[in-house]
């Protein structure tokens, strides 16, 4: 859904107002560690900021809404979510996880590597495990069975 048109021609800093409509809800621009955590990235999350993110809320229809500043110097919002007391940081990693799923610019399979690190990590644990029965286990046996 495409919002509003800006009279600024820099797309690469974009200056979000304090109000836009978009699809007929008009929304307030929010501000904070949220808002820099989509633009400036997320190292805990894994992503790397976009700065054409932006973050309203609509106080009528109670959303997040989570818009990019496009290349035409309009508003597109990206995603929704509901806005319900407490749930801000639910919305945030709901919407970064978005993004990665979404993110052209990466170039990569981010499935790929979650699969990959979880391959490695399960080889290192059995690789543990064969050296503790090797060096601990077998002998605990073979003493228990000498023993009794």
């Amino acid at each position: 859904m495409r919002g509003t048109l800006l009279p600024r021609s820099d797309i690469s800093t974009p200056d979000f107002p304090e109000y836009l409509t978009a699809g007929g809800m008009k929304m307030r621009r929010v501000d904070g560690d949220m808002v820099n955590r989509l633009s400036k990235g997320d190292p805990i999350l894994g992503w790397g900021g976009d700065n054409r993110l932006g973050l309203y809320v609509a106080p009528r229809g109670r959303k997040w809404c989570l818009v990019r500043w496009c290349e035409d110097r309009s508003f597109q919002v990206l995603t929704t979510a509901p806005a319900t007391p407490g749930n801000a940081l639910d919305v945030l990693g709901a919407f970064i996880g978005f993004l990665i799923g979404s993110d052209g610019r990466r170039g990569i399979d981010v499935a790929k590597q979650v699969s990959a690190a979880n391959e490695k990590q399960v080889a290192e644990v059995e690789a543990n495990l064969e050296r503790w029965v090797e060096e601990e286990g077998a002998p605990r046996a073979a003493a228990g069975f000498l023993a009794g």
